[in-house]
């Protein structure tokens, strides 16, 4: 995006009541409250992600070894989205009580 488009953005935005991207009273990056709470709510819908994502891999494990193992494919595939997070890993029946 050039800083024409840019500025014509921020100006549309400002006319409708729409927070700037930019501190308007430094014309700097926003406030840094604000950033905080972006990072948390980014944070939280990440870890819910995660969560969910690997419940979903420990289903479609159970399925492959039980039913057919076509789906192992895609939970190797799937599997690389949860790497490195908190939930990543096959989990223990101990694990699911929480």
């Amino acid at each position: 995006m050039s800083k024409q488009q840019w500025a014509r953005l921020q100006s549309e935005r400002q006319r409708h009541g729409e927070p700037a991207t930019q501190n308007p009273a430094t014309g700097g990056p926003p406030d840094e409250a604000r950033l905080e709470k972006m990072f948390d709510v980014i944070k939280k819908f990440e870890d819910n992600f995660s969560r969910h994502l690997q419940i979903l891999l420990d289903a479609l494990n159970h399925y492959a070894a039980t039913e057919t193992v076509v789906l192992l494919g895609l939970c190797a595939r799937l599997s690389t989205a949860n790497q490195g997070t908190q939930y990543s890993g096959l989990r223990n029946d101990d694990d699911n009580e929480g």
